[in-house]
């Protein structure tokens, strides 16, 4: 049950979100040469959950769009066209115009308007920096010995940081966009080379021991960066440090080795709430223990950044509705035939709720074990519903029928954006839930077919007995 302070809490956050001042911030833009007819905008709603927002930009025959875009702060998005993409920085009010050569894709892209400056800075940066530049460095990860691999990203660190500092002599950019900027330089650097101890040798158990020299560069700067949390680029060093960090300190015979216990020792305010908001997000997702639901409620009633607390709340919330004792949500999916089934049809029986796909090897590799189990049950006393998250139904149908797979099998029409889904917070295949005779759920994720134990969980609700 929630608590008191936590249901006022949801509920302050739930209604002051609707009064937070949003301005208008107008995309706009002309794109020549092209038979398209849309274009896309995509951005992160957080850097937690990383749930993507689209928006379609509709091209009209003069292959022009415009949208009006409602933010509350400065927003880096992608701009999607054809097969390319690039990143763009939005800040509240802008208002932003786009022309595009179809035929020559970046290299004829311009800006202007209020917020030119930022994103004609990142078009150039794309054209200098972009892919091709990014796909080499990931390959010489594996190839170069550790000087030279650090002498080439240093190379192209200092000369993405010329090129910001040429645009920056010329261009009027916000304090916001400045430090989102260089920061993304600075700390794609610092990701890079902590990365190379690891894929270089490839081996993840126990990455390679470089001198002590090669880190020298972590003494050049700022680790904990509260005005950074905006890049990409310094949430991954961030992760990527503290894995780092953990490493050398159980190499000192600390037994501490875990990266999220060491955070508070380099990081404070708001880059470390950003670590512990990841953690307890995390832990939720994962059948999340008594002592995990307390802690993540703490961390909502008291830290210091609202927008924090809004994000877990949201996760909170539907832990606690997906735990032991609660009841399922219910659901209608369409069966093989076309039939409608409702979770709510099996009342009275035990139903192991299995979240699969044809195309996910891992799933199919548990079939054969599902298929023996549930053989061994009652008809009349255990039921196996399988959800698969498909697309296409054809190929739904044909693998059922060719694998003669038994147990009820029911369509989503989607993958993860499907409500289903989106209810049972599945974020990945396969996923196992069991459910009571009473319609509740009983273990959350539930043991996988191939691992053993889940035939005793089901003989024990069975037997009525709690797991």
């Amino acid at each position: 049950m929630l608590t008191r302070s936590l249901l006022f809490l949801f509920f302050f956050n739930f209604f002051s979100a609707g009064f937070i001042y949003a301005e208008s911030t107008q995309l706009g833009g002309t794109i020549t040469n092209t038979q398209a007819r849309s274009a896309e905008l995509t951005y992160y709603k957080d850097l937690v959950n990383f749930k993507e927002v689209k928006v379609r930009l509709i091209l009209d025959t003069s292959g022009e769009f415009k949208a009006n875009l409602d933010i509350t702060e400065p927003l880096v998005c992608k701009f999607h066209f054809s097969t390319e993409s690039y990143t763009l920085f939005l800040s509240p009010g802008d208002d932003l115009h786009l022309t595009m050569d179809a035929r020559y894709n970046n290299s004829k892209i311009t800006f202007v308007g209020q917020g030119a400056a930022h994103n004609n800075y990142l078009i150039e940066k794309e054209r200098k920096f972009g892919r091709k530049m990014q796909g080499n460095v990931r390959y010489q990860l594996t190839k170069l010995g550790h000087e030279e691999f650090k002498e080439l990203v240093d190379r192209l660190y200092n000369e993405q940081l010329s090129l910001y500092q040429s645009y920056e002599k010329t261009s009027k950019f916000t304090p916001t966009f400045a430090a989102f900027a260089k920061a993304d330089i600075e700390y794609w650097r610092a990701y890079h080379l902590l990365q190379y101890r690891w894929e270089h040798s490839a081996n993840w158990e126990d990455p390679l021991e470089l001198p002590q020299s090669y880190y020298s560069f972590l003494d050049e700067i700022t680790i904990n960066n509260d005005e950074a949390l905006q890049s990409l680029n310094y949430t991954y060093f961030v992760a990527d440090f503290l894995n780092y960090k953990t490493h050398e300190r159980k190499q000192q015979g600390d037994h501490r080795t875990y990266p999220f216990e060491n955070a508070a020792a380099y990081f404070s305010d708001k880059t470390l709430a950003y670590i512990q908001l990841n953690e307890w997000n995390r832990k939720l997702k994962v059948k999340p223990s008594s002592a995990t639901l307390a802690e993540a409620e703490a961390f909502i009633s008291n830290t210091d950044y609202k927008e924090y607390a809004r994000i877990l709340s949201k996760t909170f919330l539907k832990a606690n509705q997906l735990t032991p004792g609660k009841m399922a949500p219910d659901f209608s999916l369409v069966d093989i035939n076309g039939n409608a089934v409702n979770l709510s049809d099996y009342k009275g029986k035990v139903v192991l709720l299995a979240f699969w796909a044809s195309w996910c090897n891992p799933c199919l590799h548990e079939m054969p074990y599902s298929k023996d189990l549930l053989a061994s049950f009652s008809p009349s006393k255990v039921e196996f519903i399988y959800v698969a998250l498909e697309k296409s139904k054809p190929t739904w149908q044909n693998y059922v029928r060719k694998h003669n797979l038994t147990g009820q099998h029911v369509f989503a029409n989607g993958i993860y954006e499907t409500e289903i889904a989106i209810d049972f917070d599945i974020q990945s295949v396969p996923y196992y839930i069991l459910i009571d005779k009473e319609g509740k759920i009983a273990k959350n994720p539930a043991t996988k077919p191939s691992f053993g134990g889940l035939k005793e969980d089901i003989k024990s609700l069975l037997e009525g007995k709690k797991l």
